[in-house]
Parts: C-alpha cells; sequence; structure tokens
C-alpha cells in the first residue's frame, strides 16, 4: 500500500508537526511540498515553512462553497470547509476540503470544539491530491483507500475534483468509483445536482468583461 519511501519518512527526525497531513492506518502522511520545505528549514531552523493549497484549489473550492450555500437549504444542511479534520478511530485521522452536514442530526454545541469532528458528514468533497505522492507506490492508491475510509466512516457521498486533468470521481455506498468529467451533473442532495463547470461558468460573471 504504502511506498518504500514512506518508510524513510518514519525514520526522520524533527519533521514538524505542520508538514502532516493525515493519518491513515496509523501511518503519517505528509503534505505535498514537505521535502522542499524541510530543505528550506535546515538553512533557516528558526523559519517553520507553512504550505497550503494552490490558488486554484482555493478558488475552486470557492467557487464550490458559493455554489452550495446558494442551491442547498442553509436550515438543513451544514457546509464546512478549510480541511475540516475527521477522527474516524485511533488509527486514522483524515482531512476534508468541503464536508456536508445534516443539521437536523446534530447540535450547534457539536461543532463548536477545538478538536476533529468524530461523526460523519453526508458528504465530502476533496480538490485535487494534497499529499506527498511518493508515499504511496501509486497515488490513486491514496485516493481509494481514503475514499474507503469515509465511506466505512459513514459519509454517503465522496466526491474527488481534479483540477490539472479536470475529472470528477464519484463514490457513493456500495457502488464502484466512477469517473465523471467537470460536464458531467451529481446528485449531492435533495435533486441538487452538482456540475463543476456550472459553478465556474457562474462565478465568470462577477469578473465583468
Amino acid at each position: 500500500m504504502f511506498g518504500n519511501n514512506n518508510k524513510n519518512l518514519e525514520n526522520m527526525k524533527n519533521i514538524p508537526e505542520s508538514f502532516i497531513y493525515e493519518i491513515l492506518n496509523g501511518q503519517k502522511i505528509y503534505r505535498k511540498g514537505y521535502l522542499l520545505a524541510l530543505k528550506l528549514l535546515t538553512l533557516n531552523p528558526q523559519k517553520i515553512q507553512e504550505m497550503g493549497c494552490s490558488s486554484l484549489q482555493a478558488y475552486l473550492i470557492k467557487c464550490i462553497v458559493t455554489h452550495l450555500e446558494r442551491n442547498l437549504s442553509a436550515k438543513k444542511w451544514l457546509v464546512l470547509f478549510n480541511e475540516i479534520g475527521l477522527h474516524l478511530d485511533s488509527n486514522d485521522n483524515l482531512a476534508g476540503d468541503i464536508v456536508i452536514y445534516d443539521r437536523k442530526k446534530h447540535q450547534k454545541q457539536d461543532f463548536l470544539t477545538k478538536h476533529f469532528l468524530s461523526f460523519p458528514p453526508e458528504i465530502v468533497i476533496e480538490i485535487d491530491i494534497k499529499i506527498e505522492e511518493k508515499q504511496f507506490e501509486n497515488p490513486e492508491n491514496y485516493v481509494r483507500i481514503k475514499t474507503q475510509k469515509l465511506l466505512d466512516f459513514g459519509v454517503e457521498k465522496v466526491i474527488w475534483v481534479f483540477s490539472e486533468e479536470k475529472i470528477v470521481l464519484f463514490a457513493r455506498k456500495n457502488s464502484d468509483l466512477e469517473k465523471l468529467t467537470w460536464e458531467n451533473n451529481i446528485e449531492l442532495l435533495d435533486n441538487y445536482l452538482l456540475n463543476i463547470d456550472a459553478v465556474l461558468k457562474e462565478d465568470e460573471q462577477n469578473w465583468g468583461d
């Protein structure tokens, strides 16, 4: 499952906690670009290198969240974003770019915590792979393993949006992983259809001529 490079990572000392993106099957999964950040850290030990998503990924997240909040009932659905921490069990702490919770199943106080959320959302939407892919023999393994973990946790639907290839992977319980394009409709909640291409075209109107 994990590449040989992952074993080498575990032997490295003094890797900042901020470089860890997730814990998957008890293994630390490091953020994309952490190796360069480590090199820079050795040159200037006093300056911790911060890592985040690309501007394209941030833009996609912004557009999708805005569209969701416009089209889903705010009284029924709670849309959260910004790498929400999900505590599945003692071996798995995962991050979600965008998650959607059913408000009727939870209380407000459930979300006012400094800890990871330990109950599943209805929907998880991921934008690209944000880990150092060399940790896996095949990056697709990471996608499949994380997706299955989320479904087993109780998530109803998992959507992966890939910015470079402009494809979408759509997963539901007891169904095969579907490969779609940005132009395809994805039934999310309450008969609402998510279409990435339409979402981006809608935002184009805000840029003017």
